[in-house]
């Protein structure tokens, strides 16, 4: 399918009905549609950001949509194509990890403070999958696998307003990884988001969404830290931060 027409397929169709669909037709409707919908994004985008970002232009399979012109008008066609579609799907998951859908979902702090979690709270993810469409989602690993991808990868695409779209639904993910006593979805957050998340820090392209991307760094260290020993070992695996610096993390907890 051309990039035009699966953006308009997920503008007016899946993101109205992610956002309304009844909670007990989740199962029924959502799976089937946004398992081949994941799968085909990740795979397609990733292939075009790849040579857009290597070889200077996103190839992309609308052909017959682009009207004939000089290289360079065919280029930033390409190229915007590219964009619309990527933000999107990142729409989409960020409307997947709207409020209303999302009710079971705790906060992690209150009234500016960080709330201390008990862990003898944690819960089986599975007990989230009714109250949270985010738990819903990454309880299936068909639909779980390629969007966590597509979040991974969006931080590396140069394109800010995908990242400010799809760090919601990254900040309902970390949410559940403090909540749960799920290792698989801990340890992704404590490694491959939070790595993630430092390297979109670097991109002039993501300045607009800095404080947003601080914040999750610094939830996913503050909460996952003394879980999980990958935070520390990312931090202390970046040229510019030594043993001694970790003391100014660490502080964070302390807040």
């Amino acid at each position: 399918m051309e990039f035009r027409h699966t953006r308009q397929l997920v503008h007016s169709v899946l993101i109205p009905l992610v956002k309304y669909c009844p909670s007990d037709m989740w199962d029924i409707w959502l799976e089937k549609l946004l398992h081949p919908l994941f799968l085909y994004s990740q795979q397609a985008l990733s292939c075009s950001w790849s040579s857009l970002l290597h070889e200077g232009r996103a190839k992309v399979p609308d052909i017959h949509g682009i009207v004939a012109g000089s290289d360079l008008k065919v280029e930033v066609m390409e190229e915007k194509l590219l964009r619309d579609l990527t933000r999107e799907i990142c729409l989409l998951l960020s409307a997947i990890a709207w409020p209303p859908l999302n009710t079971g979902l705790p906060s992690l702090e209150q009234s500016g403070h960080i709330i201390r979690v008990d862990m003898s709270s944690l819960k089986d993810l599975d007990a989230f999958a009714s109250s949270s469409m985010v738990g819903f989602l990454l309880m299936r690993k068909g639909l779980a696998l390629p969007a966590l991808r597509i979040c991974l990868e969006t931080f590396t695409w140069t394109d800010g307003e995908a990242v400010t779209k799809v760090s919601s639904f990254c900040a309902a993910v970390v949410v559940l990884s403090v909540t749960t006593n799920n290792v698989e979805l801990r340890e992704f957050v404590s490694r491959d988001l939070f790595s993630a998340i430092i390297q979109a820090l670097a991109l002039e392209s993501n300045a607009i969404t800095s404080a947003d991307l601080v914040a999750l760094c610094r939830e996913i260290f503050v909460f996952l830290c003394d879980r999980d020993p990958a935070p520390r070992q990312v931090l202390l695996s970046l040229p510019c931060i030594k043993p001694h610096d970790l003391v100014a993390f660490e502080a964070l907890k302390k807040l």
